[in-house]
Parts: C-alpha cells; structure tokens; sequence
C-alpha cells in the first residue's frame, strides 16, 4: 500500500523539497483522475528525475519534459516510465494511438477549440496566425511600456 503522507513531516522538508512534494501529488492525482495507475513513491519519483537531468527542466511547454510511460499503456511504475521532452511525448501519444483513438483525439481536440487539430494547415492559415500571435506579443510589449515626455 502507498503512503499518502510525506516521507517526513512537510515542515522538516526545505522549500524546494516541499515544491516536489506538491509537484509528485499533483501528477499522481492527474494520474488516477484519468484512471491511471500510479505506483511510484515519493522517494522513486524524485529520483527518477534526479537521474535524468532534467529537473530543473520538467513541466508544460514546448521546452520542458514530462514523465511518460511507454506506449502510454500501463501504470507510472518504475520500469514503465521514462523522462521525454513535451515534443517527443506528444509525438509519441499520436504515433501510438489505434485508428479509432486517434479520431477520438482529433475530435476531442475539435471539441476544445483547437479546430485544426489533426488536419494540415494552408499557408494562408500559419501566416494569419503567425501574424496575429506576433501583432499580441508587441501589443503586450508595448502597454507595459511607459512613454517618455519629449
């Protein structure tokens, strides 16, 4: 049975610890409310990381890495896991997908506003919305800006 408590007291941890405590109970919860199993402890979990050098480097985003399982079957268990680029993940999760769950995907990625998810984008399309996401970052850019008086 997995201990649902630290190894020890939060309070006799450091900040940072306390951060990767959080860090391993929010991926074992995301886990099991997908009904995945997770059968990692704390102690494996925090080593796993440390090993693969990216710690400092895991999380969402195109840069970051993730903790993935193989073939993404099975449950988080020592010998089922790897650390992987968010890249690497995503490419993996729709090479390995059956013809049935890949059009589930694509339709639940439709479903979440991400329209052109699983269809090949025209060259008109990347380059409205090229321009569109560079035309938000210089707006964003320039509110936070204070004007000079000349």
């Amino acid at each position: 049975m997995r201990r649902r408590h630290p190894p020890v007291s939060e309070a006799l941890m450091t900040t940072e610890e306390q951060k990767l405590y959080v860090a391993f109970r929010k991926q074992r919860s995301n886990a099991e409310g997908n009904g995945i199993g997770f059968l990692l402890t704390f102690e494996e979990w925090t080593t796993v990381w440390e090993e693969s050098g990216h710690l400092h480097e895991r999380g969402r985003g195109k840069n970051k890495y993730v903790m993935a399982r193989y073939g993404d079957r099975g449950p988080y268990a020592i010998d089922n896991i790897k650390i992987i680029s968010n890249i690497d993940n995503v490419r993996e999760a729709y090479n390995n997908k059956t013809p049935e769950e890949l059009e589930n995907w694509k339709e639940s990625m439709r479903r979440n506003g991400q329209k052109s998810a699983g269809r090949e984008q025209t060259i008109e399309t990347r380059t409205k919305r090229s321009i569109s996401v560079k035309a938000a970052r210089a707006k964003k850019y320039w509110s936070g800006k204070k004007r000079s008086s000349s």
